[in-house]
């Protein structure tokens, strides 16, 4: 990589080397005649070179701006990446009008841009449960919700830590602020022992450094907590005498960019999660929590003009306001519909996509939400499509019967976008099911994946996207993206993913009338979304017999 530091220092010794020769050339004024032609040739070949590096020298604001101001660690150059297969479908890559007689096929398209992953990285430790529970027993003294994490008879800890407890979920975003990233865990106690059965769910927060180090002992300005740490924030007890689901469940992270107090510029992670609340008959709903602006409230969202759902889940969390104070969330993909929310008050409304059936429960639809939604910074689209406003993110779709899997789990890409001047969002890609060479564990464990019968793959969050460094203004940047996993809802682990930005700019590559005739007709607009959403899943047949016979499910 190129940096300015190492400019200063090729100017540095240059100029010295050029000092010194032309100290050459006057002191040997009186000696000989070719020492001093040879050195006056020396001194002009260093001056031409100084011009040269000087007129190659970028300034620093001149450089490519990071896509999300976060971190790429040194040590990411040295993992070896392999390329995973990423089919896709759009209305705009093809070029296809939408005809009676659709097929997905038609709007299918392959990239051979080479997207390319990582090995996964382990981010839970063997110790982590056990401070975990150490310091549940401590909050139990004074909240008497967490007593019911400690009915174990006469279990070992041991005992007790292998089968009752389990750790995943984790969802993480970069404070550049401060230089870390802020990682929420889903920890889960289950007097069952069974972990898709919890008694009590908790958070718990880690801090990492650049390299994905945990940070011990770290506190932020402002904040009570000292991490890691359970996250003590309120768990309604419900009315039941039987305690069980009780607590926060899939937790997502996104970056809240805000002014503080001091009129200073802050960040801070806003988490969203679900759970069963009392006040709305034991029906789940989704809720924000901010750790480090009050450790224990909570702010229960409901949706202004529709009646509640009996369950709540998978919003997807996106920025997308001059108003500090509101977060976006993709409600459902199909149809697309598009919500916005107070974090204060907890009230949302519908900002895009067609009204809510008369069926409260209608969050339904193949793709489901996966990760926070990250904003495609403008800078690195082209001028064509300046006109819009795009984001990407991972969903996951959940199928029954592929292959010789009774459910499979799987991520899936997607970009949605609006035009500057108006609030319609539309769909503009999706992929099909992709896995970024993860072959996930089974559910079951000493049990093969197609007598498990079960595998999930969960993608719990985009943890940081950013770009290499200076490069060459004709040409694409590299790009780097964390992207972390739960595999059976057991694990928490992390991929590193280059190359999205180059598959993302070849998915919008059309011509700009092309471009403005595709998103004229609003109501082919709809129905295109709609077929996406569908197409998603069109290959999950053909990915479960690839990947079964390909990752030895047997």
């Amino acid at each position: 990589m190129i940096h300015s530091s190492a400019s200063s220092f090729h100017l540095a010794i240059a100029t010295a080397v050029s000092l010194a020769l032309f100290a050459i050339y006057k002191f040997s004024a009186k000696g000989s005649r070719l020492i001093r032609i040879l050195s006056l040739t020396l001194c002009l070949m260093v001056v031409n070179f100084l011009i040269a590096l000087n007129n190659s020298y970028v300034e620093p604001s001149q450089l490519q701006p990071p896509l999300l101001n976060s971190a790429v660690s040194d040590s990411l150059y040295d993992l070896n990446y392999k390329p995973f297969k990423v089919p896709a479908y759009s209305f705009i890559e093809t070029h296809k009008e939408l005809q009676n007689d659709f097929k997905c096929s038609q709007v299918q398209f392959e990239d051979n841009s080479n997207v390319q992953a990582s090995q996964l990285f382990e981010l839970n430790q063997p110790e982590d449960l056990k401070r975990i529970r150490k310091q549940v027993k401590q909050l139990s003294k004074t909240r008497s919700i967490y007593n019911l994490c400690f009915q174990d008879n006469d279990l070992s800890e041991s005992e007790v830590l292998e089968t009752k407890w389990f750790k995943f979920c984790g969802s993480s975003v970069w404070l550049d602020k401060y230089k870390v990233h802020f990682m929420v865990n889903r920890v889960v106690y289950t007097v069952a022992a069974r972990r898709n059965s919890p008694t009590v769910s908790m958070l718990a927060g880690q801090v990492f450094d650049s390299d994905w180090n945990e940070i011990m002992d770290f506190r932020f300005p402002n904040s009570n907590l000292t991490f890691p740490t359970i996250l003590p924030h309120y768990i309604d007890p419900g009315k039941r005498d039987i305690k069980n689901v009780l607590g926060a469940e899939d937790p997502r992270i996104i970056l809240h960019e805000f002014t503080n107090n001091q009129g200073e510029s802050d960040q801070e992670p806003i988490i969203v999660f679900n759970s069963r609340r009392s006040n709305i008959r034991w029906n789940r709903a989704m809720h924000i929590y901010r750790p480090l602006h009050d450790s224990y409230n909570i702010v229960m969202l409901n949706i202004k003009g529709k009646k509640r759902s009996f369950r709540e889940k998978n919003w997807a969390p996106f920025m997308d306001s001059v108003n500090e104070n509101k977060i976006n969330f993709v409600y459902n993909f199909n149809p697309l519909r598009i919500i916005q929310c107070d974090i204060t008050s907890g009230q949302c409304e519908k900002v895009s996509g067609p009204d809510f059936n008369k069926n409260a429960n209608d969050n339904a639809g193949k793709l489901r939400g996966g990760t926070n939604i990250v904003k495609i910074p403008p800078h690195f689209l082209p001028e064509k499509l300046q006109s819009r406003y795009y984001w990407f993110g991972i969903a996951r779709s959940h199928i029954e019967g592929c292959g010789c899997l009774h459910e499979v789990y799987r991520p899936h890409a997607f970009i949605i976008s609006r035009p500057k001047e108006g609030l319609n969002f539309t769909l503009d890609y999706v992929s099909s099911l992709i896995d970024f060479n993860i072959n996930p564990e089974p559910w079951h464990e000493q049990e093969g994946r197609c007598s498990d019968g079960k595998s999930v793959l969960i993608p719990n969050s985009i943890a940081y996207w950013d770009i290499d460094s200076v490069t060459n203004s004709n040409s694409i940047p590299t790009d780097y993206m964390g992207i972390t996993f739960s595999e059976a809802d057991k694990t928490n682990r992390i991929v590193h993913v280059k190359g999205w930005l180059s598959h993302i700019l070849k998915t919008l590559d059309v011509d700009k009338h092309q471009l403005l005739h595709h998103y004229a007709d609003e109501k082919h607009i709809y129905y295109e979304n709609q077929l996406l959403g569908e197409c998603a899943t069109y290959l999950a047949q053909e990915y479960c017999q690839y990947s079964e016979k390909n990752m030895k499910w047997d």
